[in-house]
């Protein structure tokens, strides 16, 4: 009985023993179990010491295909499609343009017209116009002689004539009445005044009296101050002797008058008249 009992206790310690193994397998493995779901849901390490990405990773990608996974019995519901009918285009003509028909110019015999120009009168140079004669005036006539007075303008103005090569002067009784009357009008006052007649004039006085001579050598005295280079006067006082020298002048007529006043008044008068403007006087 002493052996029956021994060799069932050592059959119970062998069996309880196998249960205590078997047991600490159980805890070891519930315990292992619950570490790697953490480890799966954290995203941890496992008991080893090494990564856990790839396969939190393949069961993430495991878990959405089962999210998107389609059931195979459910019928997708049909989209309706809307048909368009397609235009068919049947040999339709286009409206036709109308077009503008332009006839083209045939300016083969036209002639051109005739462009309208303008005529300009060329300027004739100034140093060539010549004077105009007085309408309204009578032609002077010349004398059958001439006193000591008058023979004394006469000689004295064709002496400066003919130093610049112009034709001498005649004289006029015309002119020298027409010097008569206005010397006549200026003896009150010898006032030294210009007509403003129709001719070209010079006039001069002096105390107690003047001759031809010495009135016509008073006028020539303004001679150096012409240039005739420039056709100008150095001073306003050279035009008596532009007149006296005046290429286009033929005729001449003087007078001279006592003034009240113990002066005498003298006057000389040209035809045709001279001293244009911008014109050479020879």
């Amino acid at each position: 009985m002493k052996n029956i009992h021994s060799k069932r206790t050592k059959e119970e310690r062998k069996t309880m023993g196998f249960n205590k193994h078997f047991l600490g397998l159980c805890i070891l493995a519930v315990i292992f179990g619950s570490h790697v779901s953490e480890a799966r849901k954290k995203g941890h390490h496992n008991h080893h010491g090494q990564p856990q990405e790839d396969h939190a990773n393949q069961d993430l990608s495991d878990e959405q295909n089962r999210d998107l996974e389609v059931p195979q019995n459910k019928v997708q519901p049909e989209v309706p499609q809307i048909k368009v009918q397609p235009q068919v285009q049947q040999n339709k003509v286009p409206p036709e343009v109308p077009q503008i028909k332009v006839q083209p110019q045939l300016q083969q015999n036209k002639v051109p017209p005739e462009v309208p120009q303008i005529k300009v009168q060329p300027q004739v140079p100034q140093n060539k116009v010549e004077p105009e004669v007085p309408q309204n005036n009578v032609q002077p006539q010349a004398p059958t002689s001439l006193n000591q007075l008058n023979q004394g303008f006469l000689d004295e103005h064709n002496k400066a004539r003919a130093e610049v090569g112009v034709a001498p002067l005649k004289w006029n009784e015309t002119l020298a009445a027409y010097a008569q009357d206005y010397a006549n009008k200026k003896s009150k006052t010898c006032e030294m005044v210009h007509s403003g007649g129709p001719y070209g004039e010079c006039i001069a006085e002096n105390f107690p009296d003047m001759t031809g001579e010495e009135a016509t050598k008073l006028w020539m005295t303004e001679k150096p101050d012409y240039d005739y280079a420039t056709n100008t006067c150095h001073t306003d006082s050279c035009l008596h002797y532009t007149q006296i020298v005046w290429k286009t002048t033929t005729d001449l007529g003087c007078a001279k008058a006592h003034c009240k006043n113990g002066w005498v008044f003298v006057i000389c008068n040209y035809y045709p008249i001279g001293n244009y403007p911008g014109v050479r006087p020879y």
